[in-house]
């Protein structure tokens, strides 16, 4: 990646994290960048809606850019929206340094695609739900936009479960933010940053598709999460280094089944990666 890219990264994460992640900053900067990342991304998402190959795809909130580019290179037709003007900037860099067209990222929100009806064949987000002004908007506009029979994936950070990605903290499951702001005090962090943040757990988001009659939810994330708890075999992105030392910890303690159980009872599993059809 083109070091003006890297630093405008860099700039940008140090500048959101501030107070917030006591980590190696450096070391979610690159992760961000990887491409590695973004191809266990599309690995995920193909091993839920398919073979993604000559599909449309939509990203809703493109970030960097880097899952649009690297998507047009498995020969998929994707395009990607960013509201972040900074972000949306640094992204037509990233799409130039791969030889693409700018025309495929539009920067817009999630709750105003600029696309029309029943486009895409499938419609992507990743740890972007939690960031927006209107979840529930975002969700329906996005299925707006896609074909009948197409799929929707959403992964998004579960505040019903027992892990904080941003601060990279253990998390009460299903604390009110009030309260979310005392303990994160606590703890010596920055409280102001749960200001943008919307608590997303599987609870609130089923009342939301309860009244969409288009889509049906066919895969959680439980399963995902089960197994890769059971296996360890989950990236050390970004902060899920210090998560898995925390799971590695539960294993010797033989607790990880009865976590598991635990967590198909009480939707622990994180994060959610809510994946429908439209029908």
């Amino acid at each position: 990646m083109e070091t003006g890219i890297v630093e405008t990264v860099r700039d940008y994460v140090e500048g959101v994290l501030k107070d917030v992640y006591f980590g190696d900053i450096e070391k979610i900067v690159l992760d961000t960048l990887s491409e590695r990342r973004v191809g266990e991304q599309l690995e995920l998402l193909s091993s839920f809606v398919g073979d993604l190959k000559g599909k449309s795809l939509l990203e809703v909130g493109s970030g960097w850019g880097l899952f649009v580019a690297l998507a047009r290179k498995q020969q998929v037709d994707s395009y990607g929206i960013e509201p972040e003007e900074d972000v949306y900037q640094a992204s037509l860099k990233v799409l130039g340094s791969y030889g693409l067209s700018q025309d495929i990222l539009k920067q817009a929100p999630g709750e105003k695609i600029p696309f029309e009806d029943n486009t895409f064949d499938v419609v992507y987000s990743t740890m972007v739900l939690e960031h927006v002004e209107d979840p529930e908007k975002v969700i329906k506009e996005s299925i707006r936009v896609l074909k009948k029979g197409g799929y929707l994936q959403f992964v998004i950070p579960n505040y019903g479960s027992f892990w904080e990605g941003h601060y990279g903290i253990l998390w009460p499951p299903n604390l009110s933010k009030p309260l979310a702001k005392i303990y994160v005090s606590l703890l010596g962090r920055n409280p102001s940053y749960l200001d943008g943040l919307n608590f997303i757990n599987q609870g609130y988001l089923k009342k939301i598709i309860a009244n969409i009659d288009e889509v049906k939810v066919i895969n959680w994330g439980y399963e995902t999460w089960r197994k890769r708890l059971l296996s360890l075999q989950f990236s050390g992105w970004a902060t899920l280094g210090s998560l898995r030392r925390l799971v590695k910890l539960a294993h010797r303690l033989h607790l990880v089944r009865l976590i598991c159980l635990f967590g198909k009872w009480f939707n622990w599993h994180t994060p959610i990666i809510m994946t429908m059809q439209k029908r």
